[in-house]
């Protein structure tokens, strides 16, 4: 196995000693990320600048964003969680090293904001099993949720009264009271079973109970920034279709175009093309366009047989079939 090294300013790691033995360590090596051309163009977007983080992060003379060595590596100990995170997270801690690079010029992660997005809302679920004896509040309302197994109880705000949650322990409560706690009104909202108080989560509209608790916990993949990479998703999706529709041969390559008609068929027209075809019944579409383009283009076999995705034998066979057609008709 080869040896790897950081290439990392001041810092000496290495996967193997001075005599070539592997060491224990548990340090991990990671390549530079690729820029990925080929993926679509938003992929390609935020590979290259992957890509051009990692290289402005490691501030090497020697490294440039089209020249680096395959044998240049990154150690664990540059990343919060020890590797590199998925290169579609670009707000992830992780999406280019940061810890001990050797230099001051570091820009601060924004570790923070990638909590916010996708991590729990503060104060909405009380996590079932946690023994802490502490309440949590759900913001913007006043209620308490208690956390089970601690006695404690949830409070409804405007009420004036209390309500235990199952399996707490004892409370000064009114069960089933029908008051809801709703966070900034957004929507339906999941409640607290024997309360009737409710919360719901900012931004989404909707809650989840987890069972036993009865306290709310956010929806993971709900928030306004993944709607937005799905949203450009399928945006890109639906270039890219349009994309393909404009390299198929069928009738929408020839439709409203008579130039690129007459280009390769020899036909005046499309209107032309189709009384031709209509004669021609039930020969397909494709059939008699691949074999005006061979007549007025004289195409090789092996050439038409790539642009229509056939093998070259099938494109003989149906040119000097269907050319006997044409011409006993």
């Amino acid at each position: 196995m080869p040896e790897n090294n950081c290439c990392v300013k001041n810092c000496s790691n290495a996967s193997h000693d001075c005599r070539g033995n592997h060491k224990n360590n548990g340090l991990q090596f990671f390549r530079f990320p690729k820029w990925r051309t080929r993926s679509g163009e938003q992929v390609s977007d935020i590979t290259r600048r992957r890509r051009m983080s990692w290289v402005a992060a490691i501030r090497r003379k020697d490294l440039t964003f089209d020249h680096i060595p395959q044998s240049m590596r990154v150690c664990s100990l540059h990343f919060h969680s020890g590797k590199p995170s998925y290169e579609m997270l670009e707000n992830h801690p992780d999406w280019t090293p940061s810890l001990r690079l050797g230099h001051s010029e570091v820009k601060p992660t924004d570790g923070a904001r990638y909590q916010r997005q996708h991590d729990p809302a503060p104060g909405a679920c009380a996590t079932a099993g946690r023994a802490s004896g502490a309440a949590a509040t759900i913001p913007g309302t006043g209620a308490v949720a208690a956390i089970p197994g601690t006695g404690a109880a949830a409070t409804i705000p405007n009420t004036g009264a209390a309500a235990a949650i199952p399996g707490t322990g004892p409370a000064a409560s009114i069960p089933r009271t029908g008051a809801a706690a709703a966070i900034l009104g957004t929507g339906p909202a999941a409640s607290i079973p024997g309360t009737g108080a409710a919360a719901t989560i900012p931004g989404t509209g909707a809650a989840a109970t987890i069972p036993g608790t009865g306290a709310a916990a956010a929806i993971p993949g709900t928030g306004p920034g993944i709607r937005d990479v799905i949203n450009s998703l399928l945006e890109e999706n639906r270039k890219l279709k349009e994309e393909l529709d404009e390299y198929r041969m069928n009738e929408n390559f020839l439709s409203g175009d008579d130039n690129t008609v007459k280009y390769y068929t020899g036909l005046p027209s499309f209107v032309m093309f189709q009384t031709l075809l209509c004669s021609l019944m039930p020969y397909p579409f494709q059939l008699v366009l691949l074999i005006l383009m061979r007549l007025r283009l004289d195409l090789p076999v092996q050439h038409l047989s790539c642009l229509f995705r056939v093998h070259r034998t099938t494109v003989s066979d149906d040119f000097h079939h269907t050319l006997g057609v044409i011409s006993r008709g």
